[in-house]
């Protein structure tokens, strides 16, 4: 087991694999799009998973992604459309064995760990065995992708609304 911290950011972690397959797990993901895109260019294969919680997750972010995986054979890209049920987790898979789990969502701040913190074990069970397997976790390339997309940029637009209402409300 390692601890990563802000002295070696997971996005320096990251950047530095190279012809691997690499699995990626978020609860929320954006501003991040150079980063994959980079780690795309620099792998085997990129597969990533981002949850709808709270309606997080840019759909700017989302519609690049799904831009770059029609694509890319090396990227494959799936968004948990099931919002509060969405998966939380925050996971970084480097095949064969290597995972690193620990607070840190697909963005810029997650990714620098100056508020968050994780740990790299060797183990891939997690990933393979549960959450490509729930129904709701659709890949960017199936049939039904857009409908679902479309119902989640609503949730987003309401979620972003009430955000900056909220902001404004406690602005002095």
């Amino acid at each position: 087991m390692h601890i990563l911290n802000n002295d070696k950011t997971l996005s320096q972690y990251l950047s530095e694999v190279k012809d691997q397959n690499i699995y990626i797990v978020s609860a929320f993901a954006n501003g991040t799009e150079d980063i994959i895109k980079k780690l795309i260019d620099q792998n085997k294969h990129v597969e990533l998973i981002i949850g709808t919680i709270n309606a997080f997750s840019s759909v700017d972010f989302i519609k690049s992604c799904v831009k770059k995986a029609k694509n890319n054979e090396k990227f494959d890209f799936y968004v948990d459309f099931r919002y509060e049920n969405s998966v939380h987790w925050k996971l970084y898979t480097v095949s064969p064995n290597l995972i690193i789990i620990g607070s840190a969502n697909l963005t810029i701040k997650g990714l620098s760990l100056s508020r968050d913190t994780c740990i790299s074990v060797k183990n891939q069970v997690l990933y393979n065995d549960y959450l490509k397997k729930i129904p709701e976790v659709i890949n960017s390339k199936s049939s039904d992708f857009s409908d679902k997309l479309n119902e989640y940029k609503e949730a987003h637009k309401k979620t972003a609304s009430c955000h900056i209402y909220i902001i404004l409300q406690n602005y002095p």
